[in-house]
């Protein structure tokens, strides 16, 4: 079996090394010119290897080296960046027709997205163009913009209204589905006047659409190794491609049938829908466009490109454990309180909300003060150690969610492709950093008398000689991720906290 792993990649490599030299010959031969200084690559990952955990930061040491305008190899891709605001500002102003396209991925193949979406055609196209005219008036425009408002101040007392009612009634709030479900009905109101999220039943449709949009924005943001090697375009390695022809073929079907069924109520002579596609319908002639056409531009304005997926990367069992160990209802409803009286501020005072922030603030706050007694979060100030911690969550959870060719090619573990690993341990350090400081402040206000708090870190370490636990497998606990010995698991199952 190793021995047909190993056949298999060295075939691929050298077929790979074989178009990647006949590619370089051909741009060679086409280019009559020079790409400008930058790190020399090698055969065939070019400078992937040298791009490390943080891209952007190892571009500006390369920079430094190299000048503000230099050039890198991306596997097969060639790039070119610039990074001085000067020649940014230069290129932008001289070059905005080069520079104002995009290389196409290959998820975004799938259902001719690319030869549809305004995000993918050429700007000198006659379509691109008139996709541009539709969205001006239709979508982005003053008068548009300022008939929404009551729109979008309706969806968020709607979410206020919801968390009011929990609270009262003091039900356990599921801030990620609350948040997707006022964003859902917001963007499907502005474009066909129709709820599609329901508070009290976010599982049935909602979840549905949930997931459709989530493998969209997933297949085209992911990076994708066909992207870089297009030979691999063939097998698509990690299904990216295949995922978003049924995802986005999901999402087309759902936008067809509210197309068929507003055709029908107009020619029932039902009354006139102030939204998106009856703006559309009505000027078909005039913009020359088709009912396909129309279910790709209401695609577009779906925010497909954001994450719907608020991921806070609290994995299941941390839920689990909160539940075993009672999280207080006084606790609960003090941050849904916090979160509705921030709402009700940016609302009184005009401010925009970030949903997805404030969201997994609040939720933060809950988790560091279940844990711990602290709020990790602040609402006025989202970007500071919310967002690193934030950051840190998120890349556990992606490195530990996305598909690895390591996984299934044994052989590929030494030099991490991907770098899932490298990032995994990257972020998982900062994680277990914070929960080692946190500990460390703890027994030191132990030792000095303070009194003590009503949290799990004060549970298990009141409890650590009866589980036998050490301080890096408290750690653990607390991160919620795999720990070793029956005694954590028994502790974990007997839920010994109680606030």
């Amino acid at each position: 079996m190793e021995l047909a792993t190993l056949l298999l990649v060295l075939s691929l490599i050298t077929v790979s090394i074989y178009f990647h030299v006949q590619n370089s010959n051909s741009r060679r031969r086409k280019a009559g010119g020079k790409f400008p200084p930058g790190p020399y690559p090698f055969p065939i990952i070019g400078n992937i290897h040298q791009l490390g955990k943080s891209p952007h930061r190892t571009i500006a040491k390369l920079c430094k080296t190299y000048g503000p305008i230099m050039s890198l190899k991306l596997g097969t891709r060639s790039v070119v960046i610039v990074s001085s605001p000067e020649l940014a500002k230069e290129v932008l102003l001289k070059h905005d027709q080069i520079c104002s396209g995009r290389a196409i991925p290959v998820a975004a193949q799938a259902q001719d997205l690319y030869k549809q979406s305004m995000g993918f055609l050429p700007v000198d196209s006659n379509e691109w163009k008139k996709l541009r005219k539709i969205y001006k008036e239709q979508l982005f425009s003053t008068h548009r913009l300022d008939a929404s408002q009551g729109l979008r101040r309706e969806k968020v007392k709607q979410l206020c209204d919801y968390l009011e009612e929990c609270c009262v009634s003091g039900r356990a709030v599921n801030i990620e589905e609350a948040a997707f479900t006022t964003t859902l009905n917001l963007m499907s109101s502005t474009l066909f006047s129709v709820d599609f999220g329901n508070y009290d039943d976010p599982n049935s449709s909602t979840q549905k659409l949930k997931e459709a949009v989530q493998g969209v924005s997933t297949s085209l943001t992911s990076p994708n190794l066909a992207d870089y090697f297009p030979i691999l375009r063939i097998i698509d390695p990690q299904g990216l491609k295949k995922r978003a022809e049924f995802c986005f073929g999901k999402l087309l079907a759902i936008f067809e049938d509210l197309i068929n069924q507003r055709l029908e109520s107009r020619q029932n002579g039902s009354p006139k829908k102030n939204d998106l596609l009856e703006a559309l319908l009505d000027q078909r002639e005039q913009y020359d466009i088709s009912l396909k056409e129309i279910k790709y531009i209401l695609f577009d304005a779906t925010p497909y490109s954001g994450n719907w997926k608020f991921e806070f990367g609290i994995k299941s069992e941390e839920v689990d454990m909160k539940e075993k160990f009672g999280l207080s209802l006084r606790l609960r409803r003090e941050k849904v309180k916090q979160l509705c009286d921030y709402l009700e501020e940016c609302c009184v005072s005009g401010r925009a909300v970030n949903i997805e922030e404030a969201a997994f603030t609040t939720t933060l706050n809950l988790m560091s003060s279940t844990l711990f007694s602290v709020d990790f979060g602040n609402y006025d100030d989202p970007n500071s150690s919310t967002q690193k911690l934030k950051e840190a969550v998120q890349g556990v959870s992606t490195s530990l969610t996305s598909p690895n060719l390591a996984d299934y090619f044994p052989i590929l573990r030494i030099i991490d492709p991907q770098g899932l690993k490298k990032r995994a341990e990257f972020c998982f350090g900062k994680l277990l950093a914070i929960f080692e400081d946190l500990i460390n402040q703890r027994l030191e206000s132990r030792q000095n008398g303070s009194p003590k708090k009503n949290d799990l870190l004060e549970a298990l370490l009141d409890q650590r000689e009866q589980y036998d636990i050490s301080l890096k497998e408290i750690k653990y606990i607390l991160f919620g991720g795999s720990t070793q010995g029956c005694s954590i698991q028994a502790m974990k199952s007997k839920g010994s906290f109680s606030p």
